[in-house]
Order: C-alpha cells, then structure tokens, then sequence
C-alpha cells in the first residue's frame, strides 16, 4: 500500500476501507505500545491495552471530526485505558 497522508488514511477508514485502517495500526503501533507499557510497566499488559486501543479506535473511527489530530486521539484513548488499569 503506498503511503498516505494521515488525512487521507482517515478518511478512507472512516469510509470503511480496512486497508486504510491497517495502515494507520502499521504507523502508530509502536507508539502505542510506548505509551502503553510507559504507563503499567508489563509488558504482556501493555501489549492488550494496545490492542484494546485499536479495537477502541476502530469502534469510534467516525468520531474523528479533525483527522489531521488522529495520532493524538489515538494516544489519548490509550493513556486513558492504561490509567483505568
């Protein structure tokens, strides 16, 4: 898949491209795991909070008003699921 702008990509998943949607996973998966494990420390915990952050994301994709912000969005909802362990 060529490489799109964050905007793009949102969009298209929002439309409901899955291609789209793996390949924002592809670019933020590490930082969401980073932010996962900086905040429990375990690194099998980490690893679910990341995957329930995907899930999380792809359930209220179109909540996304601004998609240029998707990257913060997305860690905000795994700051919040890495508190709430």
């Amino acid at each position: 898949m060529q490489h799109t702008s964050v905007t793009d990509a949102v969009r298209r998943a929002q439309s409901g491209d899955h291609a789209a949607f793996t390949d924002l996973v592809g670019r933020y998966q590490d930082a969401v795991f980073g932010a996962a494990y900086h905040g429990v420390l375990d690194f099998d915990t980490a690893r679910d909070i990341a995957q329930e952050t995907f899930i999380r994301a792809w359930e209220h994709l179109g909540e996304v008003r601004d998609p240029e912000r998707f990257p913060a969005w997305l860690l905000r909802i795994c700051r919040n699921l890495a508190a709430s362990w």
